[in-house]
């Protein structure tokens, strides 16, 4: 059997749940939903938001790599990007010893 598969009620050949578990690092052994890459327990049915108002606010609470929201983000390359300049003009200046 492949690993990409796994046999329903001993007979019928479906692809497998694509979830990992975050404590054990192994695949779901259940199979997933048609034309999903996950098991019903993973989310295979999920709709998501389907209203404006809904769509709207998850994009305004989209999280990035879990901590940050994009506008937090946004406000700290804006700062990195003016350190870097004046960091740029003092190197211009003579200001650093190298």
């Amino acid at each position: 059997m492949s690993e990409n598969f796994v046999f329903v009620f001993g007979k019928y050949k479906c692809l497998r749940c694509s979830a990992i578990s975050k404590r054990s690092k192994s695949r779901c052994n259940g199979y997933a939903a048609n034309g999903k890459a996950v098991c019903r327990m993973h989310g295979a049915y999920s709709t998501g938001p389907t209203t404006k108002e809904g769509l709207e606010k998850l994009a305004s609470l989209r999280k990035i790599h879990g901590k940050e929201t994009r506008s937090i983000r946004k406000k700290r390359s804006d700062l990195k990007a003016k350190l870097l300049s004046a960091i740029a003009i003092g190197e211009t200046l003579g200001m650093f010893n190298k």
